[in-house]
This record gives C-alpha cells, sequence and structure tokens, in this order.
C-alpha cells in the first residue's frame, strides 16, 4: 500500500494541468524540491535575486512570490512565508523591482531553541519585570517592502536594493506604554563574466535592527527597554566556470553576522543596573558544486563546509556558546522534462553535524557535544526533522505562468488527503511566476 501511495503522487501531479510552454519556473519551491536547505546554493534560479540584486538583469518582466509553506505542526498552524515581487525593464539597460512582505530580517525568524535567532521573542520575555504591568509588548515588523535597482553595463551587471519594515503600539493600562520595532536592510551585487568561461556572481548585505519600548506606570518613573547593536553584515560569492557547453563547475563562500543585546533604564532616582545581555550569531560556509545541463535534464548540486556559532552572554550569570560544524553539507538536485508544460523534480539535502555546547557559569565550565539535522522547512507531517532529506517536486507552466509546487518523505510516503484520508494538502511549499 505504501509503494502504491509513492506512486500514485507523481501521478497524480503529472494530470492535473493541460497546457504548453517550455517555460521553467522558480522560486522557494524550486530550491527545495532541488535540495535545497531552503537555498541551493549552485543552482541558477531567480530566487538568486533576493541574495544578489544584480540578477534583477536576467529576469525582467516578471511577477513572481511565495503563495506559502504549509506548517501545520507550528502552534499557530496554517500557512506562513507569503511574499510577491515583480520586475520591469526601464530602456533594455536599466531595470527596476519591488517586493512586498519578503521576511527576511532575524526580527521575523522564530526560533525558540536558539534565542539569538529570534530577538523579539527574547525582548518579550523581559516586558512585564522591566517596562510594568500592562505593557504593550513588542512585535514583528509589519509587512516590510523591498526596492531594485539593477543595470547592465557591458558585460558587468550591478543592481542594490533597500528593504524597510516596521511596527508601533501604544497602551493605556495602569498607566502608559509605547513600543516600536524596525528593520531597514541593504544589499549590493554584481555579475561580470570575467573570461569567456567564468562568471562571478558576489552581493554583500547589511541590515539595522531596532527595538525600543518605554512605559509609564501610575505613580512610577518611566521603565525604558532597548535593544542594542542589532547589525547585520553578510557576504555571498560565487564562481561558475564552463569546462563545456553542459558542465560547469560551481564554488561558492558564503559568510553571516549579526549580533544585538538589551539594555533597561529606569528614569528618576533609581537606576536599574545595565545587565549587558548579549546575543551573537556567525556563520561561515565554503563548498564546491557542479551543475550539468543536457536534452531537458539538469543536475544541480554540491558539498560543502558549514560552522555556526550561536552565544548567548546573559551578563555574569552564564554563557552558552553554541557551535555547529557541518561536513560535509549536500545540496542535491536533478531537474527532467516530463513534457512541453511540465518538469519533474528529485532533491536530497542533508547535514553530518556535529553540535558543541559550551556552558560557563562563574568558575565551572561544562561542554557536552551532540549530532543535530537542520529543520524541515514545510510540514513535518508525522515525520521527524532528521527524516526530510528526500524531496520530489513538479513545475507546471502555462502561457508565461508557472507553479511549483513540492512535498517531503511524509507527504510522498502517506500521500495526499485523496489517498491518506489525512487532513493535509498536496504540496506544502508552493511557488508561482508570470512573465509578462
Amino acid at each position: 500500500m505504501r509503494m502504491l501511495r509513492l506512486l500514485s503522487v507523481p501521478l497524480f501531479f503529472f494530470s492535473i494541468v493541460h497546457a504548453q510552454t517550455s517555460m521553467i519556473g522558480g522560486g522557494t519551491a524550486r530550491n527545495i524540491a532541488l535540495g535545497g536547505g531552503p537555498v541551493n546554493p549552485y543552482l541558477q534560479d531567480l530566487l538568486r535575486i533576493h541574495i544578489n540584486p544584480s540578477l534583477l538583469v536576467q529576469y525582467p518582466n516578471r511577477v513572481w512570490g511565495d503563495v506559502g509553506f504549509l506548517a501545520s505542526d507550528v502552534p499557530q498552524g496554517g500557512s506562513r512565508g507569503q511574499y510577491i515581487a515583480t520586475s520591469i525593464g526601464v530602456d533594455g539597460r536599466n531595470f527596476l523591482g519591488l517586493a512586498l512582505n519578503r521576511r527576511e530580517s532575524p526580527l521575523y525568524n522564530v526560533d525558540a531553541a536558539n534565542p539569538p535567532r529570534d530577538p523579539v521573542q527574547e525582548m518579550n520575555t523581559m516586558v512585564a519585570s522591566v517596562l510594568g504591568f500592562g505593557a504593550q509588548q513588542f512585535s514583528r515588523p509589519l509587512s516590510p517592502i523591498e526596492a531594485f535597482w539593477a543595470s547592465r553595463i557591458d558585460s558587468l551587471n550591478v543592481g542594490a536594493s533597500v528593504s524597510y519594515g516596521r511596527w508601533s503600539g501604544e497602551r493605556s493600562i495602569n498607566g502608559t506604554s509605547q513600543q516600536s520595532v524596525s528593520t531597514i536592510r541593504a544589499k549590493a551585487g554584481i555579475t561580470d563574466r570575467i573570461s569567456p568561461n567564468t562568471l562571478f556572481d558576489g552581493a554583500v548585505l547589511v541590515g539595522f535592527n531596532s527595538m525600543s519600548g518605554t512605559a509609564t506606570p501610575s505613580g512610577s518613573p518611566q521603565n525604558e527597554l532597548d535593544m542594542t547593536g542589532g547589525t547585520e553584515f553578510g557576504a555571498d560569492l560565487r564562481l561558475k566556470c564552463d569546462f563545456n557547453s553542459n558542465w560547469s563547475f560551481v564554488p561558492i563562500a558564503r559568510g553571516y553576522w549579526f549580533s544585538w543585546g538589551m539594555k533597561q533604564v529606569r528614569s528618576g532616582a533609581l537606576v536599574i543596573p545595565d545587565p549587558a545581555d548579549e546575543y551573537s550569531q556567525s556563520e561561515v560556509e565554503l563548498g564546491v558544486g557542479t551543475n550539468f545541463s543536457k536534452n531537458g535534464f539538469l543536475l544541480a548540486g554540491g558539498f560543502s563546509f558549514q560552522r555556526a556559532v550561536l552565544v548567548s552572554d546573559y551578563h555574569t550569570i552564564s554563557k552558552t556558546t553554541v557551535t555547529i560544524t557541518d561536513l560535509p553539507k549536500i545540496n542535491l538536485g536533478a531537474e527532467f522534462v516530463i513534457a512541453s508544460w511540465i518538469v519533474g523534480r528529485f532533491g536530497y539535502f542533508d547535514r553530518l553535524s556535529s553540535v558543541e555546547t559550551e556552558v560557563a557559569s562563574g568558575s565551572a565550565t561544562t561542554t557536552t557535544t551532540t549530532s543535530s539535522e537542520l529543520p524541515w522547512y514545510g510540514d513535518l507531517n508525522g515525520f521527524s526533522a532528521a527524516q526530510q532529506r528526500i524531496t520530489i517536486g513538479v513545475g507546471m507552466s502555462v502561457a508565461g505562468f508557472s507553479l511549483d509546487g513540492t512535498i517531503g518523505e511524509g507527504y510522498f510516503l502517506n500521500g495526499p488527503w485523496p489517498l491518506s484520508g489525512t487532513a493535509q494538502s498536496l504540496f506544502n511549499v508552493v511557488s508561482f511566476s508570470y512573465q509578462f
């Protein structure tokens, strides 16, 4: 029965649309279906515009985005991650773009296990004790908007983008309180054919994140709770070295750094000492991969070394350092044309991870080492994150419109609702694009 369900899912995919076009779509669903975690760094895809804005030159006059990730395993349930973006060619050399609700700042992340990755949650644990009873809690910034610009200068393409999101709130309960949260991120990138067979693709990121709150309980001095730091830096480099018209060698390098802290102040005669709580996250990745394309078949994947260091420093109480080392990290995807209107996809993503946790409290230091798996980016559907290594997907196109979907192991083994009787959708990640 399980094998029947496994075979029936792709057959169901292939029967739901009938159209004629040779266009292949792109986006989050395509990347995950092709071994992305959630991005396959060895794949050429329009999703990379959100890393390197200069690639807007290669994808003019389009609308694309994510319908969302099904996530019934998260507390709030439902879908998350929806966004929409568009690009327009102005005069053949200059290009403009706009994205709405693409939530990339760490202020949008929800990761209770790693407080450095979720400043909003961590700050809210302090609101009641610092700002006073009835104070407004911090919320995540409202839908961010990102503006893109790119230009073609001979073989060199340059691009930049700026995004902004903000939230503010007030409350009057036993006094007054006011909070605000904002994020501003800027990216710049270039793509350049530095030799007849070598394409350079590089981008940098700078982000500024802030949170500030005040509360004045009735008859009491004003309290303040502010985020300090909140700065992000990132860099992403890639080469595409062509051996011939079919094979390419693709080395990659990526780095990211983010840190922030909390500051508590009470006005008037009484001053609460600053606890100097500080958090930081740093990542580095080095990898080598390949692209092979021939007769409607594409192979994109590789192996990398990745290390992430998460530090939580709770003033003089304790300091926790988590070091995650992946060797190797594997991104592997295969895409094949089934008909002029449909492509099939298969992916494999895995990390052989070692996790070292060092806790220093006073004069005592303890160190433990375990293994770990990166969480799956959709609905776990009864499987553990470690079991979600294999994906399958499909891309369907008609008259310039493409719809891309992907599912994980829990879905193609259990089957969608018509086959399993379990309340679940056919896809758990869906993206779309339209070329006009």
